[in-house]
């Protein structure tokens, strides 16, 4: 089966939504699969419910019998957090998260939600699609084997890590920009599957998580990225940190965009570091001498500084600078 990376896995989720089809997204734990799945129902405006298999037993997915002391009949109750069309709005996504690290009699309940979409005499809402994420057996992260049964019911993808996805969807907004410019200078750690006795390895999720240390000092700082994406990760982020602080600085930038230092060409990593604090420092006031001084760096990193700052702020494609930038680099896409 063809691998495919993050950005098309989102755009399947939107044609198979439409389509009303189910879909299950396969791929290294950590990925962002989930995220995507939520992101995407945020955007076409429908309700979206983790169902996780994993933290529920087989009477929370099929629901119970309890006897009707009026009527002298079994009365089938089914668990509460499934669609509701007036509580959770008429159309959706119900995300069966971690579908293959349950065990096969859970699978076996879930069948009837994903195909015929009951329990029962309930009925799923017709605008609610079942879809599901599950980790590669591989990966050692829980999964199983899925039946055949549970498996012909979906349509498969296995989707492969994607870094410039994870910075257009989340990275620009929620992480630092020296973070960002460390995994475009080192795109390869950005997710590494961990050894058998590793605990801790980069992936998107861990990444973002370890970003949140960059402000501490040094030694503490380097510790506690160690515990998010290992020592090796950590190490050459502390080195790029180490780099980027002897980097040419805004100030002078912005006192200086003809004439101020230009990184080595020979240390792809200080321009890197310098590209994402332009892009991060860009606003419509600083627009035109960081522009000006990015056309020094060269187009590579010209075009990242003009794509992330434009990302973070929709309104600096609007002033002078950015437009006259644009419209000598017309073949470029944004």
């Amino acid at each position: 089966m063809t691998t495919v990376s993050m950005a098309v896995a989102r755009r399947m989720i939107i044609a198979c939504y439409r389509k009303n089809v189910p879909l299950m997204l396969t791929g290294y734990p950590g990925m962002g699969k989930t995220a995507t799945y939520e992101s995407v129902a945020r955007e076409l405006g429908i309700g979206f419910i983790d169902f996780r298999l994993g933290l529920k037993d087989p009477v929370d997915v099929g629901g119970m019998r309890v006897p009707d002391a009026k009527t002298g009949k079994l009365r089938h109750y089914v668990p509460d957090d499934l669609p509701d069309a007036e509580r959770d709005g008429a159309a959706g996504i119900i995300l069966f998260d971690e579908i293959n690290a349950v065990a096969q009699m859970m699978q076996t309940t879930a069948y009837g939600l994903i195909q015929e979409r009951r329990i029962g005499k309930w009925r799923m809402p017709e605008g609610w699609v079942p879809m599901a994420a599950g980790n590669n057996v591989s990966d050692r992260a829980a999964a199983q084997r899925m039946s055949t049964a549970l498996a012909n019911r979906f349509l498969h993808a296995d989707v492969a890590p994607d870094l410039e996805y994870w910075v257009d969807n989340y990275g620009l907004a929620n992480c630092p920009d020296a973070g960002i410019s460390f995994l475009r200078f080192r795109p390869a750690l950005f997710h590494v599957m961990p050894k058998p006795d590793e605990k801790a390895f980069p992936s998107a999720r861990s990444w973002t998580a370890a970003f949140r240390f960059l402000d501490e000092e040094p030694t503490l700082r380097r510790a506690l990225i160690a515990g998010e994406v290992g020592d090796a990760a950590a190490d050459e982020l502390e080195g790029f940190l180490q780099i980027r602080a002897s980097a040419v600085t805004l100030a002078e930038i912005l006192a200086d965009p003809k004439g101020c230092r230009l990184p080595p060409k020979d240390k792809p990593a200080v321009s890197y570091a310098v590209s994402g604090m332009l892009a991060n420092a860009m606003t419509r006031k600083t627009a035109a001498p960081i522009i000006e001084y990015a056309g020094r760096l060269g187009p590579e990193y010209e075009v990242l500084i003009a794509h992330d700052a434009q990302k973070r702020d929709k309104t600096i494609a609007s002033t002078s600078a950015f437009g006259a930038w644009a419209v000598r680099n017309q073949e470029v896409v944004l």
